[in-house]
């Protein structure tokens, strides 16, 4: 059932619930709210065993989660969960449905986990659920401003440390995994489970950047 719309900044189409928990559901002109709704359902890629391995004195990070529903699975088993990602309407969407839920013991920052702190330029899909790709200075004279978002880059070794969380899960979309992970070796190497949700249809055509990404890994475990 449809309990509510509202609009609140653009973000927001509509709110609804399920399963126990409340969902809320971008905004798109692209999208029926019926397939909206049936679109947010399929962003849950999580497998359950991540979530059966998460326990109550556990802190989380989780970044790029987008519009996944699954941070309030998250919130209800960990003593904390902490989510980066670099879209507005994504922390806008997590913001409210952690609210709506009653999941206070969350924060959702606008941020892109990378090597260094930056700002970087990233240019929103006209579909929400297609996320944001990063400006492509080849591209950038074919993109106009209404379309182009600014994230502040910061390192997860930076903002967390050593002995600061115990599960990480990194959900990038796009190619900036190994670039994320070289910002949280420390972190990473000290964490009780990591999960690694990486992008099969970049790195399948791209055997050279995903031996990058396995170096990045091992690295941090070394």
């Amino acid at each position: 059932p449809i309990y509510g719309m509202i609009q609140r900044d653009g973000f927001i189409g509509g709110i609804y619930s399920q399963n126990g928990r409340y969902y809320c559901v971008p905004d798109s002109e692209n999208a029926k709210l019926a397939e909206a709704l049936a679109r947010i359902a399929k962003t849950q890629t999580l497998p359950s065993y991540v979530l059966n391995l998460v326990n109550s004195e556990d802190r989380v990070l989780h970044v790029g989660p987008g519009f996944s529903p699954e941070i309030v699975d998250l919130a209800r088993k960990a003593k904390h969960v902490h989510a980066f990602d670099p879209s507005g309407a994504a922390v806008e969407v997590l913001t409210l449905m952690c609210r709506l839920n009653g999941c206070s013991n969350t924060k959702i920052e606008q941020f892109a986990a990378y090597d260094h702190n930056a700002v970087a330029e990233f240019v929103i899909n006209a579909d929400p659920f297609a996320g944001m790709h990063e400006l492509d200075d080849k591209a950038g004279e074919n993109v106009t401003d209404d379309v182009v978002e600014h994230a502040n880059c910061i390192r997860i070794d930076d903002h967390f440390g050593p002995g600061n969380l115990d599960v990480l899960i990194l959900s990038i979309g796009g190619h900036g995994d190994a670039a994320a992970l070289r910002g949280g070796e420390k972190t990473l190497s000290q964490a009780r489970l990591a999960f690694l949700e990486f992008n099969h249809g970049y790195y399948g055509n791209r055997p050279d950047k995903l031996d990058e990404l396995c170096a990045e890994i091992g690295r941090a475990h070394v």
